[in-house]
């Protein structure tokens, strides 16, 4: 079986993958995740099935003979014995009869007061054993091809075609149903279609697996959920998982959501999911395999009848033979379903068409972005570089003219170093002696001055 990633590039051990590693998910428990599939099967194990026990204690069986025929040739129906509903049919055989039996391939009918006529292709092996029913008549309304044999039901209903209006649509079912549980494993599907649905139909609730994995335009794997069939709406938990990302999982009750939080179920319930979708496709296929089997039993059968001095009086013979015209209405069906096939191609296409040109959109104006940063950010790298080479030039400059000064300064202090004012006493002219002390005092003073100020700039700069 295919293995289906729910959690891209991070789980891919399970068909529905738990992903364990989700962040900012609240997880629940191997209880609480069972716990709603744990209530429907306690409902349906104390309730329903004791219902079905009385249902299953009162079939019955009963062998009568056809009308049409009058040598003895008994066909066999069962019933209900709270409601015989055998009491009120006429019954017919068009096979072949055999020690006061039916024999071999044919049809049998069961026509009511009321002129409706039921009837099913099948196959007697003589004497009172259980014969092998090709039923085309499944009830509710819908026809299809299979087997009923040894209580299970294993046929499919296709097609169903809705020509309503202008719209045209065709789908069918496989449908495996055990009758002496009730149990009936589901598959649903359309040739115009690429969503696939799986189901296992318990009388109480539902499982619904729908398929997505082949729809290109869908972002799921599979959308999971459960059905309360009283009530007819979703309660449980719903489980999406993408074909990116991580899965959504909500708990539901009569359609409505409980909480917005987003769960992480425990392993062992996505488990018993994978465990489940295989269970209904190995038994789908059972139903697969009566379809076939039944097809080849009528190809088998319209050899005999459908010729044109085949004819019977026990209802009218055009309605009788209308199974001789099933190729042509099936080869009309797939001509039509052939053109829809070519539209819904069309759609496709301009869907693709359309998701192409807005993927080239977006990618179009992510470039001007990375454009417009790449320009920022180049902007911005060579502001620093003018800025960084600003400060460099002005540092050296800085340090030329302060090394400049320094030089200068301490050619000054050396010369006043060397410089010795003469006292009042050694000079005749004391007066002009002592005002150019005061000169050469007020000049060391502002050198000293000077050099503290230097000596700050200098120590800024080193820490700058």
């Amino acid at each position: 079986m295919k293995k289906i990633k729910t959690c891209a590039l991070v789980c891919n051990a399970m068909f529905f993958s738990a992903c364990v590693s989700q962040p900012n998910i609240a997880k629940v428990n191997e209880l609480e995740s069972f716990k709603y599939e744990n209530a429907f099967q306690e409902e349906y194990k104390t309730n329903v099935v004791s219902d079905f026990t009385n249902f299953n204690a009162n079939q019955a069986e009963k062998w009568l003979q056809p009308l049409n025929k009058k040598e003895k040739c008994k066909i066999l129906f069962y019933y209900d014995k709270r409601n015989d509903w055998t009491t009120s049919i006429k019954p017919y055989w068009d096979g072949d009869c055999k020690d006061g039996y039916a024999f071999g391939l044919g049809r049998e009918f069961a026509k009511y007061d009321n002129g409706v006529v039921r009837q099913a292709l099948t196959y007697y092996h003589g004497n009172e054993n259980e014969p092998i029913s090709f039923t085309n008549e499944i009830g509710n309304g819908f026809t299809g091809e299979g087997i009923l044999l040894k209580g299970n039901k294993a046929f499919v209903v296709y097609p169903i075609v809705n020509e309503g209006g202008t719209d045209f649509s065709v789908h069918g079912f496989m449908l495996f149903l055990e009758e002496k549980d009730h149990v009936g494993y589901k598959y649903e599907f359309s040739p115009l279609s690429d969503l696939k649905i799986y189901s296992i139909i318990y009388p109480n609730y539902t499982q619904v697996f729908m398929d997505l994995s082949n729809d290109e335009f869908s972002n799921l794997n599979w959308n999971i959920f459960t059905i309360d069939n009283k009530a007819g709406k979703k309660t449980g938990y719903w489980i999406n998982t993408p074909k990116e990302g991580i899965n959504t999982v909500v708990e539901m009750k009569d359609n409505n959501r409980i909480s917005s939080k987003n769960l992480l179920l425990d392993d062992k319930y996505y488990d018993f999911l994978d465990k489940t979708i295989q269970k209904i496709k190995e038994n789908v296929s059972l139903a697969e395999k009566g379809y076939r089997q039944a097809l080849a039993a009528k190809e088998e059968y319209k050899k005999r009848i459908c010729k044109s001095n085949v004819k019977v009086t026990f209802m009218d013979n055009n309605k009788y033979k209308e199974i001789c015209n099933e190729n042509k209405r099936n080869a009309e069906l797939k001509e039509k379903i052939d053109k829809e096939l070519i539209k819904i191609a069309q759609l496709k296409n301009i869907k693709r068409q359309e998701l192409a040109a807005k993927h080239e959109h977006e990618m179009r104006i992510a470039r001007k972005q990375a454009q417009i940063e790449a320009a920022k950010a180049q902007a911005s790298a060579a502001a620093m570089s003018s800025l960084a080479n600003a400060a460099k030039r002005f540092r050296q400059q800085s340090e030329m003219g302060l090394q400049q000064q320094m030089n200068n300064l301490n050619n000054t202090m050396q010369m006043m170093n060397n410089y010795r004012v003469l006292a009042p006493s050694q000079n005749n002219n004391w007066q002009n002696n002592y005002n150019q002390w005061q000169r050469n005092r007020a000049i060391r003073d502002g050198f000293d001055n000077l050099n503290r100020n230097l000596n700050e700039i200098n120590s800024n700069m080193m820490r700058w």
